[in-house]
């Protein structure tokens, strides 16, 4: 039994109903991926769409296919601002509208008989140019290249060719009756089904898959400021310790301490202390290299590896921080809160552990502490024994 348009038209309607409803629901499991909301209105746009497209065809009233051509339109507008969110870009919520409103005002044009196919052209440009929009920020999103972007990248490319025959399907409307299954009109239905159900399934995989990193992140990342948290750190540091040990190369450790940070705390409240912390973050970030390993370890309190690094030029990097940090965190937010650190700093020895070393640059800081703050020290044999671990001078 042969298949014709209108049962394929109530086929991808249930199929862009039911994708839009996954999509949706995916939203509201996750709670915090806008993404999979703005696909799942996308689809269930799309079944609209298809709605009215057809009965357009069916009652040959012209001013129901406009409106499907603009249903369509926003689709796609939807479509390239869901991929925008799903891949961590910048929304453009205003260009959303743009498309539509264009297609709404081809519509007005008195351009006579030939307003179909003005009307088709028009919407067929405007979808190209959102589905080539969504195609670039897949291949080069902002943030990290998750697996599933490239297929949604090939499903907007076919689409973009299937869109290119549009024009010649008739889809500026019909004169009395539907278009032939065999037909470019038919191929562009199949085409639509597969569209809807392959980006469903990779949107759904982007998210899940986006969730994943996230949640291994924030196992391993200090909320607040972004850097490794404790328990990171220390797996890290040992493994650099490890090959430290089989390679003959050198490290260096700084333990650093935020000067008088209860105090900043007490004065100006909690909010900007958390601003001071995370000037810092970004401070240190700027200062070190990308093979450092810097985690906060405590409250106010950060720890460096810095591998390949010897004592003096250890001593240097952290001045250059400590500097840089003085005068990042003079004002922050407006407010004048002149926060300085201290910086105790250690270099290996053969054979020292990650644990010695840490112990000696935590002596060296509190050293640091004593002699005035906003500074950096290292152990030498002026300054009197101190113990491993003391009560911060605040």
């Amino acid at each position: 039994m042969s298949i014709d348009i209108p049962t394929m038209t109530v086929t991808v309607a249930f199929i862009e109903m039911m994708c839009g409803g996954l999509l949706i629901a995916t939203y509201f499991y996750y709670r915090d991926e806008p993404a999979a909301l703005w696909w799942g209105v996308s689809h269930m746009l799309l079944a609209t769409g298809v709605g009215l497209s057809t009965a357009g065809g069916i009652t040959g009233a012209d001013w129901i296919t406009a409106v499907g051509f603009v249903v369509f339109l926003s689709c796609a507008a939807i479509q390239w601002h869901g991929t925008r969110l799903l891949t961590g870009a910048r929304p453009y919520l205003p260009l959303v509208f743009v498309g539509p409103v264009l297609v709404a005002a081809v519509n007005l044009l008195p351009v006579g008989d030939s307003l179909p196919m003005v009307r088709g052209m028009a919407a067929a440009v405007l979808n190209v140019t959102y589905f080539g929009g969504a195609v670039y920020i897949l291949l080069r999103p902002p943030g990290d290249s998750l697996a599933a972007y490239k297929p949604l990248a090939v499903l907007f490319v076919a689409n973009i060719v299937a869109l290119g025959l549009a024009p010649f399907g008739g889809l500026g409307g019909t004169e009395g009756g539907l278009p032939q299954l065999f037909s470019i009109v038919g191929f562009l239905y199949v085409e639509a089904a597969i569209f809807v159900l392959g980006t469903t399934i990779f949107v759904v995989a982007a998210v899940r898959e986006r969730k994943e990193v996230l949640n291994r992140s924030a196992a391993t990342t200090d909320e607040l400021t972004g850097l490794a948290n404790r328990r990171s750190f220390f797996e890290l540091g040992e493994k650099l310790v490890a090959r430290s040990r089989i390679d003959g190369t050198p490290y260096s450790v700084l333990m650093i301490d935020l000067d008088g940070f209860k105090s900043i705390n007490d004065r100006l409240g909690h909010s900007s202390g958390d601003d001071v912390l995370r000037k810092f973050a970004e401070t240190a970030r700027n200062a070190f290299r990308p093979n450092d390993i810097l985690g906060r370890v405590g409250g106010e309190e950060f720890s460096v590896i810095l591998p390949g690094s010897g004592v003096e030029a250890s001593m240097a990097i952290a001045e250059r921080l400590r500097k840089a940090f003085e005068e990042a965190a003079e004002f922050v937010d407006g407010a004048p809160v002149r926060a300085t650190l201290s910086v105790g700093v250690a270099a290996s020895t053969i054979g020292a552990s990650l644990e010695s070393l840490m112990k000696e640059a935590d002596s060296a800081l509190y050293a640091a502490k004593q002699n005035g703050r906003n500074r950096v020290e290292r152990l030498h044999d002026a300054l009197p024994p101190t113990p491993t671990r003391i009560a911060r001078v605040a």
